[in-house]
């Protein structure tokens, strides 16, 4: 058997396999049954009752518009300047209604039901949101965290699918009356307010859209009342963040926004 390292796929992919070589010997296409393959790897479905949008804007950012429809094709929700339409027209301005700012970063939350949808990106003048104009793109991830689908470069419009089943409950915390996060959206630091019934041992983390570990305060007993920690934000990029919280009970999750 061969082994291949973790592929990581934003939406339904097909990846090519090709044999170039046997034991240090080229195959030049001679194998019985030919010598490359095609795999299609499918995207997992979610299971959440909220998503967040998350658009960072390029130098042209009016170009962009963005609509969410179910199976049925009704739209769900939308962004940006509607004018956009379907992409590609070029009849866009910045004085439009509804346009984002150039260079901005926009967080949108959505309620979702159980269902299959279709997330689409338009882009005015057909070129995306990067890379020649600024470093724009888009995220959509569920509320713990994972990124469902990102993009960048595309032409006039760039589709993500996803199907969203019926959320599982996550086992939390019983000592945990309550989690805030002061500012949102942060610029430096960030406060997190953790209400406690009792003592109780947490590991406090956060974590950026593509469910990377980017702080940790390791495990630490807190005190029953309010417990204030505060975070040093100012080295992370703009975007959504997630605090989460674990102890030998459950978790629990709380978004916040880094805009500096």
């Amino acid at each position: 058997p061969i082994g291949f390292s973790a592929i990581t796929v934003s939406g339904d992919t097909e990846i090519g396999i090709e044999i170039i070589g046997v034991n240090g010997e080229e195959v030049m296409g001679n194998m019985p049954n030919g010598n490359t393959y095609a795999v299609s790897l499918s995207r997992a479905a979610f299971e959440t009752n909220m998503i967040f949008v998350e658009i960072q804007t390029d130098e042209y950012g009016y170009e962009n518009y963005w609509e969410l429809t179910n199976e049925a094709g009704e739209v769900i929700a939308s962004g940006g300047n509607p004018t956009v339409g379907q992409g590609g027209q070029t009849i866009a301005t910045p004085g439009d209604d509804g346009a984002y700012a150039s260079n901005s970063l926009i967080v949108e939350e959505v309620e979702i039901n159980t269902d299959c949808y279709y997330f689409t990106m338009y882009d005015d003048y057909a070129d995306g949101m990067c890379c020649n104009y600024g470093d724009g793109y888009y995220s959509v991830s569920d509320i713990d965290g994972n990124t469902l689908f990102r993009g960048d470069s595309f032409a006039e419009a760039k589709e993500d699918k996803f199907y969203n089943e019926a959320p599982v409950r996550v086992q939390e915390i019983n000592t945990l009356n309550s989690l805030d996060v002061i500012p949102d959206p942060a610029v430096d630091y960030l406060q997190v307010e953790i209400g406690l019934a009792s003592r109780t041992a947490l590991n406090v983390s956060v974590f950026n859209n593509i469910g990377q570990e980017v702080l940790s305060l390791g495990q630490q007993t807190y005190a029953s009342g309010i417990n204030q920690v505060n975070l040093d934000v100012q080295d992370l990029a703009n975007g959504i963040y997630f605090v989460t919280l674990q102890s030998e009970e459950g978790t629990k999750t709380k978004r916040f926004v880094v805009q500096h």
